[in-house]
């Protein structure tokens, strides 16, 4: 590197010598430019070239690493440039489909509206032949020969035919229809928006840090698009359920529990009857086609038609379509001898609680262990001992009632009891073993004033949720147990529930929906009744009172819209399967018990499984099979097995 243009040296005894060293020394004060006379005065300091500290210091910039960075921060200027143009583009393709849309939309309803309008022909015509009726003048029949589009037979019955309205009809098919795919849309825009938001949320963080972390790969979006195809499957697998009651006292038998430490014996004179039990009934799928969701059905058809290359034209379930994926050609023979059936069988029947309390709240705690609460005492069952062989009750006595109880399953072998009493405490009670269980007193928390207490639990936060008399929802640390969060009510509760995403309270003429993190907090009005009970399905709400179920939609905005109100007589309790988009519900139907079935997709009436009355339910999915519990009258308790099959075709 050359030096073409040295300075002179300013100081007037230097006779303007050239300036072409430098002082480099770091202790020096006085570090410039040096001529041959100024280096007189640094002596001490080291002291080079003026060239030779150009080229070091010019050397030690990479000019060629300056033009790369350059570069990289113009092709990352390009990244962001490419997502916002992604972006506007996603943004004006979805107006436009919206816009076309809607102006579809805008337009049929125009057309249903005319249509609509045009049906006051048959009214003119209805009034003309009133009048004519009681005034038949020649007027009058001239009006109605008008009316006439043609005067040949058109059956043996009416020798001529009246005009009549060219409009397409509609009926109830067209609105069931409506509903369905209302519903389609509705979950896949969800679907959408939330699969949107974590991938927005992700690329706003890398965008603040200038993409420093390596994205996922494309795998685990191929592994969230067959899961929500999975999903979408399962929300199909749904049929009509009969059963036949029948008495057989060999099978099931009745366990007599009195303490603990007492051994647990069989019914063996085969006298005393529980329940009416259930022999094993199977349906075809014509006849559960009522209850199933036809069109998506077709939809699945369609597709694997598409995959598959047949022309197989059947009603064949989800089950069977999933069959043919893992085995497309034996299935293929199959699907023309095979059709699928839906079992229910009666399971199980036994004496739950001791000397006749009342079941309130059941609970599995396992595959195999069943627990539940009835006046103070909570009494755990092993469902994997047959009734003949001696069995051991595991039994925890309270001086106060129990209220309220939710389980955390830790793993296999460990996991937290949680029982609410009228106290007001909840009582922990720590979970240890699998075959041989023990629940042993962890601790006790007062949570509330005496009286009803009810309790939820959060798996994934780890948080305990109460309400009682207090009036005031409140969120506990299950590590600590202290109170982290609060929603102070105006009226007591009746009903409280969460999915974890929120805490539902139910109470006289209203449900508040509270979500604790960011404090949000909606109210539903107008209930005119009690509220009873409150769950929750995806995106949809159920909400029992005293004689009718409300069923909301939540829509993309978090809001609930009303879509059914439907009528039963007294509940007493419901229940929901997770993977079948049916109700069981247990009411009171001209002061005569029943607990029965009802599809909330298509809405055919309701099935009934027994005439017995229920104090209480729960449903539990074990691959691919729900087994319902049910508490009956004087703490009698039974099981029942769902399951779909196939069985050769007639």
């Amino acid at each position: 590197m050359k030096i073409t243009n040295y300075q002179f040296c300013e100081l007037e005894e230097h006779d303007s010598e050239f300036l072409n060293m430098v002082c480099i020394d770091e202790s020096c004060n006085k570090r410039q430019l040096l001529c041959n006379n100024c280096i007189e005065d640094h002596q001490r300091c080291k002291k080079i070239p003026l060239k030779k500290f150009a080229k070091q210091f010019h050397d030690q910039i990479n000019c060629m690493n300056l033009e790369n960075q350059k570069c990289q921060y113009s092709d990352l200027i390009v990244n962001f440039e490419n997502i916002e143009e992604t972006l506007q583009k996603a943004q004006e393709k979805i107006i436009e489909i919206f816009n076309k849309t809607k102006l579809m939309i805008d337009n049929v309803k125009k057309e249903v509206n005319k249509n609509f309008n045009s049906q006051d022909r048959n009214q003119r015509q209805l009034q003309i032949i009133l009048k004519f009726q009681e005034e038949p003048s020649q007027l009058n029949y001239k009006l109605l020969i008008d009316e006439i589009e043609s005067f040949k037979p058109n059956n043996d019955m009416m020798s001529f035919t009246v005009k009549r309205n060219t409009s397409n009809q509609i009926n109830q098919q067209n609105i069931e229809n409506g509903k369905i795919y209302v519903q389609q849309l509705q979950g896949a825009i969800n679907t959408l928006i939330d699969q949107f938001q974590s991938l927005n949320e992700v690329l706003r963080t890398n965008i603040q840090d200038n993409f420093q972390k390596t994205p996922i790969k494309m795998i685990e979006q191929e592994k969230n698009d067959k899961s929500m195809e999975k999903q979408l499957k399962s929300n199909v697998m749904s049929s009509n359920r009969q059963v036949q009651q029948q008495i057989n006292p060999k099978e099931n038998q009745i366990i007599q529990i009195e303490d603990d430490s007492i051994i647990i014996e069989g019914n063996k004179d085969g006298k005393k009857e529980i329940v009416q039990t259930v022999d094993q009934r199977e349906y075809t799928m014509d006849q559960l086609k009522k209850m199933m969701d036809i069109n998506s059905g077709k939809k699945e058809q369609l597709d694997q038609r598409k995959n598959n290359n047949n022309n197989n034209n059947n009603n064949n379930n989800v089950v069977e379509q999933q069959q043919r994926n893992e085995q497309p050609g034996k299935e293929a023979q199959e699907q023309e001898e095979n059709e699928t059936v839906l079992s229910v069988t009666l399971e199980k029947q036994f004496q739950f609680m001791s000397g006749g309390l009342e079941i309130s709240k059941m609970i599995f705690i396992n595959k195999q262990l069943i627990g539940g609460i009835g006046g103070s005492k909570f009494m755990l069952h092993d469902l994997s001992i047959p009734d003949s062989e001696r069995t051991r009750v595991h039994t925890i006595q309270n001086e106060y009632e129990y209220t309220d109880m939710a389980y955390l399953e830790l793993d296999e072998q460990n996991g937290s009891l949680y029982l609410a009493t009228k106290r007001g405490y909840v009582y922990v009670y720590i979970k240890e073993g699998i075959k041989n269980i023990t629940f042993k007193l962890g601790s006790n928390h007062p949570l509330d004033i005496k009286g009803m207490l009810l309790i939820q639990v959060n798996p994934i936060d780890r948080q305990l949720y109460s309400v009682g008399e207090e009036k005031i929802v409140k969120v506990w640390s299950l590590k600590t147990m202290r109170e982290i969060n609060r929603l102070e009510l105006q009226d007591s509760p009746t009903a409280f529930y969460s999915n974890q995403k929120h805490v539902f309270i139910g109470g006289n003429k209203f449900i508040k929906i509270w979500e604790q993190t960011s404090g949000i907090c909606q109210t539903l009005k107008n209930l005119e009744q009690k509220v009873t009970s409150i769950l929750t399905n995806e995106q949809k709400l159920f909400v029992s009172m005293i004689d009718k179920i409300k069923i909301y939609n939540q829509t993309i905005n978090g809001e609930y819209h009303l879509t059914q109100d439907v009528p039963f007589g007294n509940i007493r309790t419901i229940q929901i399967f997770k993977t079948w988009p049916m109700l069981i519900i247990s009411y009171n139907e001209k002061q005569m018990p029943r607990t029965s079935l009802y599809h909330y997709i298509d809405q055919s009436p309701c099935e009934v499984l027994f005439e017995s009355e229920v104090q209480c339910c729960i449903v539990r999915e074990q691959n691919k099979v729900n087994f319902l519990a049910f508490g009956l009258e004087k703490g009698k308790c039974c099981i029942y097995k769902m399951e779909q099959t196939f069985q050769p075709s007639q």
